[in-house]
């Protein structure tokens, strides 16, 4: 599975997710994702700080696209590894194969825009 990916900052990406989606308001985007739609109204324009991945996780799942397209997501996952030290063997022995193509995608991703 192909994982989509944006560059734009969080705010500007979900935004943009909401205005061409099926939901009609946050407040009810809100309601079937048990998030506050002023929470989600001030992460839209840009007066709340990025949410936390769990945040990141129900949004991505309310619009029916993995969190990793979100690239706050990616980052706090990939400083996450590297202030980690990195992967050895019994990480990548714990991660289920769908992490390890993320991570592959990724890397090829961030390969590119070198």
């Amino acid at each position: 599975m192909k994982i989509e990916y944006t560059e734009k900052p969080f705010a500007e990406a979900f935004a943009d997710l909401f205005h061409n989606s099926k939901y009609r308001s946050l407040r009810e985007f809100g309601r079937k994702n048990s998030i506050d739609h002023t929470y989600l109204s001030r992460l839209k324009n840009g007066q709340a700080k990025n949410p936390s991945d769990e945040v990141m996780k129900t949004i991505a799942k309310g619009f029916g696209i993995d969190p990793w397209y979100f690239r706050e997501y990616r980052r706090g996952k990939l400083a996450k590894i590297i202030r980690e030290g990195g992967l050895d063997k019994q990480d990548i022995g714990k991660m289920s194969p769908r992490d390890i193509q993320i991570v592959q995608e990724l890397l090829e991703y961030y390969q590119k825009q070198k």
